[in-house]
């Protein structure tokens, strides 16, 4: 697996990021209000925020010449945010979110964040098992009604 700046592949990047928030709009519905009139999916700031920001970290996930995911962070934040992941579903339960997690928290110390929606069982249940088996320890807050902050100590 490759990480590609998503600068690099903006088409593969915004196509996907429309894939994942559709998928995270059948959990929560609220989420669907943010599609504009050619049915696309746009982010509240737009793309360029990935594209253009020197304090985030945007990539589409590569593996064998096809883009396969997408993975956002934002390192402008007191504590790094672990915005976003994600991996189609055939591509799923591969290991491709660990490698892509481990890469970027082998780069960073104290804490980091990660915030999950709610409703998002899966990802829970991985952020939960991935944070145990690599002897980390988290401390997990309500961030509103939609999403839970997971605090990670590295």
């Amino acid at each position: 697996m490759e990480l590609v700046l998503a600068k690099e592949h903006q088409q593969a990047f915004e196509n996907l990021y429309n894939l994942y928030f559709y998928e995270m709009s059948l959990l929560e519905p609220e989420l669907g209000s943010f599609i504009n009139d050619k049915g696309q999916f746009i982010p509240r700031h737009g793309f360029e925020r990935f594209y253009e920001d020197k304090k985030r970290e945007a990539y589409v996930l590569m593996e064998d010449g096809k883009a396969i995911g997408i993975a956002t962070f934002n390192n402008g934040a007191e504590i790094p945010v672990i915005e976003d992941i994600f991996v189609c579903s055939s591509y799923r339960r591969k290991g491709f979110m660990t490698k892509v997690l481990k890469q970027y928290l082998s780069s960073k110390s104290g804490m980091v964040m990660a915030f999950v929606l709610n409703k998002n069982v899966a990802a829970i249940k991985y952020v939960e098992e991935m944070i145990a088996f690599n002897g980390m320890k988290y401390r997990k807050e309500t961030r509103d009604a939609l999403s839970t902050n997971y605090f990670i100590i590295l």
